[in-house]
């Protein structure tokens, strides 16, 4: 195992969420905040196909929003597993290894990255797509498509096999996130967006996910603390980058906290994660409610954050089918990948638990646990 100076307890993210949405003749929405965090908003009105959003507040949407092309939408969005909530905030934390910090960034070499990776070209908005201006989408309606909006606020997404494509989301104030799939909704779909901070004040997480499955792909995610905070669902072809830190903030690109129920999984393919900062990692499997299992990390460019992938291992139980495969790891960040090295805190005992074809960016040779 390999391990970073010091250790700390992991400072909880301005709390724990407990979201519940249920559908019936009638919608009834109950949100119960653990910690500080922010209620998403509540109030409604109704969503028109090139309308701005009402002054007085944000959008509530139970109908669709303007379709996506057919060839935009996905022919088959993946089975859902079954949803659990996630714990209260009263769990304990799993204890993480603290780097040191300084008061600067270490200036990074150029950028190394291969063309084949995914960058600002290939992801986020289509070329073309004109946008329109929204508030607050809160969606209630089981397979609702939003295409084409720049939103400044955040999307609450309540209900099932809903679809966010070619749109742009950027956060109005201080946010805890941009798109939040709540607990019951499962299946969705974000793809061709862009999610980013403001840049003045701060958004935690990119895309938070306490539901079912959840796909992201060819989206581009930067100026936040957490890119995708989830412990199911596939992340592919996507661009996180340039996170932004805020007091308090703990930053992991990619970021799952327990593993998956069972028959579930985490997938996260061919992107590139590029996280700038002393700290924490571009892709971090922690335990702090359970134990890490069933996880694909495969065909990523990986570089900077602490220890630039954290492995499963944790307090909870040994890891099992951690897979960690034919991944590029590149210095442009850090001579060491990240700033302490390329991994930290993988089981390479676990049952089913590999790491191999992971190399270095430059000089293509192998990449060891020592």
């Amino acid at each position: 195992m390999t391990t970073e100076p010091g250790s700390h307890l992991r400072e909880p993210k301005r709390g724990l969420i407990i979201l519940a949405g249920a559908l019936a003749v009638a919608v009834v929405t109950a949100l119960v905040v653990i910690g500080t965090r922010p209620e998403p908003p509540q109030t409604t009105g109704a969503i028109a196909g090139g309308q701005s959003p009402t002054p007085a507040g944000p959008v509530t949407t139970a109908a669709s929003a303007p379709s996506v092309p057919p060839s935009a939408v996905p022919s088959s969005v993946p089975p859902s597993p079954s949803n659990s909530v996630p714990p209260s905030s009263a769990a304990a934390a799993s204890t993480k290894p603290a780097p040191k910090t300084t008061s600067a960034k270490p200036a990074a070499p150029p950028a190394s990255l291969p063309s084949s990776f995914p960058n600002a070209s290939n992801t986020g908005v289509r070329p073309g797509v004109k946008l329109k201006a929204r508030g607050d989408i809160t969606v209630t309606k089981n397979g609702t498509v939003l295409n084409a909006l720049d939103v400044t606020g955040v999307i609450t997404v309540q209900a099932s096999n809903v679809v966010i494509s070619n749109t742009r989301v950027t956060n109005k104030g201080k946010a805890d996130w941009g798109i939040v799939q709540t607990a019951g909704a499962s299946n969705l779909v974000v793809m061709d967006s862009e999610i980013r901070g403001n840049g003045s004040e701060s958004m935690h997480q990119g895309i938070y996910n306490i539901g079912g499955h959840i796909t992201v792909k060819r989206t581009e995610i930067s100026r936040i603390a957490d890119g995708v905070a989830t412990n199911r669902g596939l992340i592919e072809d996507c661009y996180l980058h340039s996170p932004q830190v805020y007091d308090g903030d703990h930053v992991d690109m990619i970021q799952s906290t327990e593993g998956p129920p069972s028959g579930a999984s985490l997938t996260i393919r061919h992107n590139t994660i590029i996280n700038d900062e002393l700290q924490t990692s571009a892709i971090a499997l922690f335990q702090d409610f359970g134990v890490a299992r069933n996880a694909l990390i495969v065909d990523n460019y990986l570089a900077g954050g602490a220890y630039t992938v954290y492995g499963g291992e944790g307090d909870h139980g040994q890891s099992s089918n951690i897979r960690i495969e034919n991944n590029t790891f590149g210095k442009d960040v850090f001579p060491k990948i990240g700033q302490y090295g390329p991994i930290a805190h993988f089981d390479a005992g676990g049952p089913g638990n590999t790491f191999t074809g992971n190399v270095y960016a430059d000089t293509k040779t192998p990449v060891s646990l020592s």
